[in-house]
């Protein structure tokens, strides 16, 4: 069985860089899917009506898709290492913070600003 199935540490980890992914394919998606819904690609508006934090992510939003790969990595290495134990409680608060985060910054991006 592979080590992220034996150890728990490891497979909370790996749900909660999954469910992060998770968060940032779904949230870029929905982010163009609101813009196509807008008129955004049409020439029914001028390139400059809509807020470029929505077109960021729209055209660069899977990029983020290494920030849960980083968490992940330092945490399993911060795990690894005998560190203090309110370091791996940080890291993992820190990932768990990331995913409330993620979902209401998507949520402003997609229904919130492309309605501007």
């Amino acid at each position: 069985m592979n080590e992220a199935f034996r150890n728990p540490i490891h497979r909370a980890i790996w749900i909660i860089a999954s469910v992060q992914s998770f968060i940032i394919v779904a949230g870029t998606l929905l982010v163009s899917v609101m813009l196509k819904l807008h008129g955004y690609g049409s020439n029914l508006a001028p390139l400059d009506f809509y807020l470029p934090a929505p077109i960021f992510i729209r055209h660069w939003g899977f990029l983020f898709l290494i920030f849960p790969v980083i968490w992940a990595f330092t945490t399993i290495f911060s795990i690894e290492r005998p560190m203090r134990w309110q370091f791996n409680v940080t890291m993992m608060a820190i990932g768990m913070g990331a995913i409330v985060f993620a979902m209401y910054a998507y949520f402003d991006l997609s229904v919130i600003q492309t309605r501007l």
